[in-house]
């Protein structure tokens, strides 16, 4: 983000620079904390803005302001917002046979980007946040010594758990927990070559949650998390305010993320993904029915003219492709700075040579 320095801190007047970050517009306001002989110090007042809408960041007693509340706040808008929560969902979804199979082969395409850039080495323990039904963990199991999956939804874990153990796959370890859980110390094994948590960042306390993830990891920490608006909220986006009277919130994406991990002193290597997957239906009808049960609406003619419009046919299917982008994020445990580790060696040959 470009900032303008302010060449007059006396005045009252806030200077506001705009910028576009993945198609999301935000607002920030800069206001003068302190100034010093060498530098000024800015605190940075964020307005989030979809569409023509605003989330106003929380502001500190003493007029700072904090990117984990913000983060905070989002997460519980999202969880607060008509229709099931992620968690939900998961906890309620029946996992028929072949789960496993049909959901790693639906984001393949997103799995091999991500297993391309993470560069596993044989002898690697992994640890997977959030690992749902092991879309993630059973392709990195392929790859490394050792995978321990942490994953709150029994449902999820059930059936990741059923799978490892009709494959007899040896080295993966499953863990009914949630991040957050005061007890999961108890039940993991540190430290780990690498912690891996992807699109699973939906703790309300993120701070904490990076904190202990820096606790477990001997070396890189790699988060995977939304940006922009992903294809799945685009509907409840359009529909919410007639139906419930109230805008949508999907919760907090990349570009806060990013703002947390700054506060904290954390200078990740930054990447994007585009990814694609497609949920395949027998009909409209499973399909409007589909949305109508996730979203918690009774009112299936308004589901099914949204759909009319992103449906394809094939075959005897009908398919709605979702398009969605990630960001990635990861950096060395301790060191906090996400720097490739050849690049910096051969320049500082470079620079001592000289």
């Amino acid at each position: 983000m470009f900032l303008k320095k302010r060449t007059d801190l006396n005045k009252k007047d806030e200077e506001v620079c705009k910028h576009d970050f993945i198609r999301n517009k935000y607002r920030c306001t800069i206001k003068p904390r302190r100034q010093t002989a060498e530098k000024c110090c800015f605190v940075f007042v964020a307005f989030f803005w979809e569409k023509e809408e605003r989330m106003e960041m929380e502001i500190y007693p003493d007029g700072t302001t904090s990117p984990e509340r913000l983060w905070r706040s989002q997460i519980q808008a999202w969880e607060k917002t008509p229709g099931q929560s992620c968690r939900e969902t998961g906890a309620r979804k029946k996992t028929a046979p072949g789960y496993v199979e049909k959901n790693s082969l639906r984001h393949a395409e997103r799995v091999q980007s991500v297993l391309k850039g993470l560069e596993l080495k044989p002898h690697y323990r992994i640890l997977d946040i959030g690992a749902g039904a092991g879309t993630l963990t059973i392709p990195m199991a392929e790859k490394v010594r050792q995978v321990t999956a942490v994953e709150p939804s029994p449902t999820m874990h059930s059936a990741l758990t059923d799978y490892v153990v009709e494959q007899g796959i040896t080295n993966i370890s499953c863990v009914q927990r949630a991040w957050e859980d005061p007890d999961i110390m108890d039940h993991l094994e540190p430290p780990y070559d690498m912690v891996v948590a992807s699109l699973s960042l939906g703790m309300p306390d993120i701070k904490d949650a990076v904190k202990k993830m820096e606790t477990v990891s001997c070396g890189d920490i790699v988060l995977y998390w939304h940006a922009g608006t992903p294809g799945w909220e685009t509907m409840p986006r359009a529909l919410w305010p007639t139906l419930f009277k109230e805008r949508y919130h999907g919760g907090p994406k990349s570009d806060l993320l990013f703002l947390v991990l700054y506060e904290m002193g954390i200078y990740p290597c930054v990447d994007a993904l585009a990814c694609r997957f497609e949920i395949r239906f027998a009909s409209v009808d499973a399909a409007v029915n589909h949305y109508a049960e996730k979203f918690c609406i009774t009112d299936r003619t308004v589901i099914q003219k949204s759909l009319i419009s992103v449906l394809i046919p094939q075959g005897d299917e009908w398919v709605h492709p979702i398009d969605h982008a990630v960001m990635k994020f990861q950096w060395r445990a301790g060191r906090r700075m996400g720097i490739n580790d050849k690049k910096a060696i051969r320049s500082n040959k470079e620079v001592s040579t000289d």
